[in-house]
């Protein structure tokens, strides 16, 4: 079989495993004088999975399993971050805003998106993304409620544990951005141009480092569609792990 020309979802992948690893290990190092391209690369990483979630999401067999573990391994992810900073402390590194709560919260709003395209043919379908949007829409105000209250800390971490616009990576715009890049999987030159439109956003409000998020564009543009090497788990279980490995290192032999 021909090889086909370009990136494949298995080396956009890659790109962006090791572009995430070098932005956690910036902000990690960043007193020690690490690099700023670390973390300019890394600003590529959220857009580079939020599009290869709206391809996973479209291709999967099972949408509620595919939700299911993003969100089963965003609790992980918050388990290992919140054992790790109680047991090593470290005042310089915060582990906040888990990537997997917001490609978790990007899914549902596509499996949402798709609910509101049934109204006319599975209105039980259409009822329950109703439920989806309103999660998405009123946990954020919960959560801010729940923040402006004196409760135990105890209480206040397991909110962390809610999928929210407002704790997740990016917010409200990367959750959209997915959702975007879902609704036009088949027009790459408009999800192209969207994340191009949102980096120059960005960029003029005087955060031109998140800016270079725009950059993402390339891969994306380059990908062939196809999946590529499988990898079904690996991503899952390295996230966590890079995190808490970055973390210890930094910990033990820096501060």
């Amino acid at each position: 079989m021909e090889k086909r020309r370009g990136l494949s979802g298995f080396d956009l992948k890659i790109i962006g495993i090791i572009f995430m690893v070098l932005d956690h290990s910036y902000d990690a190092f960043v007193s020690f004088g690490a690099p700023l391209w670390m973390t300019l690369l890394g600003r590529t990483v959220a857009p580079i999975f939020l599009f290869l979630s709206a391809e996973g999401f479209y291709y999967t067999h099972s949408k509620w399993k595919y939700m299911r573990n993003l969100l089963l391994f965003f609790w992980l992810t918050n388990l290992v971050t919140m054992t790790i900073s109680s047991v090593w402390p470290n005042d310089q590194i915060v582990l906040i805003n888990s990537m997997l709560g917001t490609l978790f919260l990007s899914v549902l709003a596509m499996w949402s998106w798709d609910g509101l395209l049934s109204w006319k043919t599975d209105r039980s379908y259409f009822w329950k993304s109703l439920l989806g949007w309103a999660f998405i829409l009123i946990t954020p105000f919960i959560v801010i409620a729940l923040l402006g209250m004196s409760l135990p800390m105890i209480v206040l971490q397991m909110v962390l544990f809610l999928p929210n616009a407002i704790t997740v990576e990016g917010g409200i715009v990367f959750i959209f951005l997915g959702l975007l890049f879902y609704i036009f999987r088949e027009k790459r030159w408009v999800q192209v141009s969207l994340l191009m439109v949102l980096a120059l956003i960005v960029g003029l409000r005087g955060n031109w480092i998140q800016a270079a998020m725009g950059f993402a564009a390339l891969p994306i543009a380059l990908y062939n569609g196809a999946e590529g090497k499988k990898m079904k788990w690996f991503f899952y279980i390295f996230y966590p792990a890079h995190i808490a490995v970055i973390y210890l290192v930094a910990t033990w032999f820096f501060f």
